[in-house]
């Protein structure tokens, strides 16, 4: 089945109709391909100034790679799996695919994947969130486009959105990454590709790599005290360390203002020594 140029997989759908074929109750929509499977129930309304459909849904992905390109967005992301979970009411939809008359609530958790490219819209901006926030905590020389250059991995990627006309709000979308952990909190707009958000960025530390095994290993007393600073400091450390930026602009050059951060003094003020009086 292809819908607006997007391979969405073989279809089986069974419904009832009512109001004389005004009305059509949808009582399984099967949409099956290598990349994910999706399952809904709901209406299709054929006439009135609420025609289009109401879905509760559940996608299950197997490959969101694959799934991001066979829904008509290639080279975004590699790997990941994962669900989406949402119930949604879209005005005139399969007429138009305005996303103006998209309302409705959204669910996602997916696990290990790559955003693939720091020039697409998601990676380019994780990136410039990870790379500056580090870059002012920790004065690491990082280049951006260079600790990126094969795409940006996470962990985990999380979030519940909330959709009216077409604009999507977000109170926890989370990602998770071995550089830094990520909340984005907002609202974006589908139709004109705008930011309007704000980004907590946290930067991770992990001190039970090699270094921790090889200081259990020389001296198995200063690996347990190493274990045990892990513990008590990782936490705080990373807490007092976030960063928080505003998110604004369109989804291709994402503009970022570090929140909170402190005036520049008047130039008539800068290097004056205070008065001994």
């Amino acid at each position: 089945m292809t819908l607006f140029g997007s391979q969405l997989g073989s279809l089986r759908l069974q419904g009832s109709s009512q109001q004389r074929a005004d009305l059509w109750n949808i009582e399984t929509l099967d949409l099956r391909s290598a990349a994910a499977t999706t399952t809904a129930t709901g209406q299709w309304r054929l006439k009135g100034p609420e025609r289009g459909v109401r879905l509760n849904t559940e996608i299950v992905v197997n490959d969101l790679g694959r799934f991001s390109e066979q829904m008509g967005q290639p080279d975004r992301v590699k790997g990941g799996h994962g669900s989406i979970q949402a119930q949604i009411n879209w005005v005139n939809f399969p007429w138009l695919s305005s996303y103006q008359g998209l309302n409705g609530t959204a669910k996602i958790d997916f696990k290990q994947g790559v955003f693939e490219h720091v020039n697409s819209r998601s990676a380019r901006l994780l990136e410039l969130l990870s790379l500056q926030s580090l870059q002012r905590l920790l004065s690491f020389n990082f280049r951006p486009g260079n600790e990126f250059k094969d795409g940006f991995p996470w962990n985990a990627l999380t979030g519940s959105f909330d959709i009216k006309n077409g604009l999507v709000h977000t109170d926890d979308l989370t990602v998770n990454s071995p550089v830094a952990s990520i909340v984005l909190t907002g609202t974006s707009d589908l139709d004109k590709k705008i930011w309007d958000m704000q980004a907590d960025v946290r930067p991770m530390f992990d001190m039970s790599g090699a270094a921790l095994a090889t200081a259990f290993v020389v001296n198995p007393i200063a690996g347990l005290s190493a274990l045990a600073t892990q513990f008590l400091l990782r936490n705080p450390i990373e807490k007092a360390m976030t960063v928080k930026y505003s998110v604004t602009g369109h989804w291709d050059e994402p503009k970022l203002e570090l929140k909170g951060a402190p005036e520049p003094a008047p130039a008539s003020n800068r290097g004056l020594a205070p008065s001994g009086n």
